[in-house]
């Protein structure tokens, strides 16, 4: 009797929302267990591979997706790669 009342004084629970499905990463990249900084050794060493498959990269949006991480860690390891020759 009480939960008919709070459900006619304040409405339904709000019902739950399904969140979308992870992105899939990009098949042969794998990000290495345990690299330092961050994963920013793992980013980096994805990254060259991707480089050295002699394709060009895609935007920075659809690479954090690709290598699931967030788009500041890309930016970084763009930074290292880019130092390093």
């Amino acid at each position: 009797m009480r939960d008919a009342l709070i459900r006619r004084r304040f409405g339904a629970p709000p019902m739950t929302i399904a969140h979308p499905p992870a992105p899939m990463r990009a098949p042969g990249l794998q990000l290495v267990d345990g690299a330092t900084d961050d994963g920013l050794d793992a980013v980096v060493s994805a990254l060259r591979t991707l480089v050295a498959g002699g394709r060009k990269l895609e935007s920075e949006r659809k690479l954090a997706l690709t290598l699931d991480v967030k788009r500041h860690q890309l930016r970084r390891a763009l930074q290292t790669l880019r130092a390093s020759g």
